[in-house]
């Protein structure tokens, strides 16, 4: 198979405006494509998404982005935005052709993948691949399942069927990907699954060490994402309630958007701050300044910040999800339940530890270079293209 282009979908990533995990990989592999590849590369994407692109001037990237909703903002809900802007995006005439090229799903929502296949149907010699971010977590069914038995019912409704070339579901774990398989099974389709990690910024994170010095408030346990039901929200208030019968004087913050009504539930609790959504290199900052760092989801797909946290030389604690255990195995201290008092008694622990915390240089050695960005994707990028 010979691939010219590259084409990065990433509708869904970014629409609101918020820098989750998947964005930052995106942004990453467009940044690697355009240094080190050959590959003309194109980037079809949501006005967020092109927001963070804008900073990257130096990039030889052709940016397709749609602002076909926009008009309407402010007359409907932002849901309701949402598939009005998938669906506009799905019958804009003004998409080019491409052939010969790699369509990549930067997400494996179904809008973003029923785009993908549409751009693969474009023209001859296409292939197609879905990055699939999330897998089941504490053993119920990830919310993704019945979203993509109703994907699937989008797909029948356009009439639209998967007959790409190739098909090729990049999963970070062997849990992952189960749902997608599941989507695309009743076409016939062959599919092949190709694992792959995730990575890091080494520039970030000197970055991040050196805005760290002295500069920011030093909290003992922080943690960085979304609160919501499917990333640990029941288990969170138990989490912190416990937290304060067990060490009151433990500081805790939280990065990362919260709407209002989530917070106002949190707000009894005088031992944690909320810190709102911040840029990646501050985020990495607060990171590197705290003492310990945790993670409340029960259902992740990787956990990015969580490798980060290990390469700043920090003590990660996260409940006893398979993908953890599989991607960081030792790296990670584990709650011995799902409960948010199991979580907050092995965060209190790792307070306990950290002054005396200090990982070895061979071991953050062999971590850079098992999850350096560039390396990551010189691999994924050969076993797509080949």
């Amino acid at each position: 198979m010979s691939i010219d282009s590259i084409v990065l979908v990433s509708l869904g990533n970014g629409y609101s405006k918020g820098l989750g995990g998947g964005l930052v990989r995106t942004i990453a592999l467009a940044k690697y494509l355009d240094a080190y590849t050959k590959f003309s590369v194109f980037l079809i994407c949501s006005p967020g998404v092109e927001a963070y692109f804008r900073g990257l001037s130096r990039l030889s990237i052709e940016v397709r982005s749609f602002r076909l909703t926009e008009i309407f903002r402010g007359f409907f809900s932002e849901k309701v935005l949402l598939l009005l802007y998938y669906i506009l995006v799905y019958l804009s005439p003004s998409t080019r052709r491409f052939e010969k090229s790699l369509i990549y799903s930067q997400t494996e929502y179904p809008w973003d993948v029923i785009n993908a296949v549409r751009l693969s149907k474009s023209g001859n010699g296409n292939s197609l691949a879905v990055m699939f971010h999330h897998v089941v977590g504490k053993g119920s069914r990830w919310y993704w399942s019945n979203l993509f038995s109703r994907g699937s019912q989008y797909l029948s409704l356009l009439g639209l069927q998967l007959s790409a070339s190739v098909f090729k579901l990049v999963s970070y774990n062997t849990a992952s990907g189960v749902d997608v398989i599941r989507f695309v099974s009743s076409f016939r389709l062959k599919i092949e699954v190709v694992r792959v990690l995730n990575g890091f910024s080494d520039l970030d994170l000197q970055q991040a060490r050196e805005t760290s010095s002295g500069s920011l408030k030093t909290y003992d346990a922080l943690f960085v994402g979304g609160l919501r039901q499917q990333k640990g929200l029941e288990q969170f208030e138990d989490f912190l309630s416990t937290m304060e019968d067990l060490d009151s004087s433990i500081q805790i913050a939280v990065i990362g958007n919260l709407d209002p009504k989530t917070k106002s539930i949190f707000l009894k609790f005088r031992n944690v701050s909320f810190l709102g959504g911040l840029g990646h290199v501050e985020c990495l900052s607060y990171i590197a300044s705290s003492r310990v760092m945790f993670s409340p989801s029960t259902a992740e797909g990787f956990g990015i910040a969580i490798l980060e946290g290990i390469l700043l030389s920090k003590l990660v604690v996260t409940y006893p999800l398979p993908v953890m255990i599989e991607t960081f195995g030792a790296d990670v201290r584990l709650a011995s339940d799902f409960t948010g008092a199991s979580l907050a008694r092995a965060v209190v622990e790792a307070v306990k530890d950290s002054n005396t915390y200090r990982p070895s240089f061979e071991y953050l050695q062999a971590r850079y270079k098992a999850y350096e960005w560039n390396n990551i994707f010189r691999e994924e990028i050969a076993t797509l293209t080949k």
